[in-house]
């Protein structure tokens, strides 16, 4: 519970910075980041506190607004910049292991 507070905190900080240096596409892929992952709480963990690994996780859980709004995120830091920095390439990496497994979108890395 404290992490996803802390995840959440941080989301909401990133969310502000986006909007004090919009045109920072690395903040846009910090934030698609933060939303990919934090998507995933409520399959993270089981009831009694043991992890659920990813290839185990419910993709029913998946908090699918987040997932959205990574993917909005990231494209606006695609349509910022060439090519991508450290959390593009994090970002784009998480969003094709949930798309692989939720099915949908599928692997971004070498666009753009």
């Amino acid at each position: 519970m404290r992490r996803r507070v802390l995840a959440g905190e941080a989301l909401r900080l990133g969310r502000f910075l986006v909007q004090l240096v919009p045109q920072d596409p690395e903040l846009h892929s910090l934030v698609a980041l933060m939303e990919f992952q934090a998507s995933r709480f409520a399959a993270r963990i089981r009831s009694d506190g043991t992890p659920v690994l990813l290839a185990e996780q419910g993709w029913t859980l998946w908090g699918r607004g987040q997932i959205e709004r990574g993917h909005a995120a990231l494209a606006r830091a695609d349509a910022l910049a060439r090519g991508r920095g450290s959390y593009g390439l994090q970002a784009v990496i998480a969003e094709s292991l949930q798309c692989r497994k939720g099915g949908g979108y599928g692997l971004r890395i070498a666009s753009s």
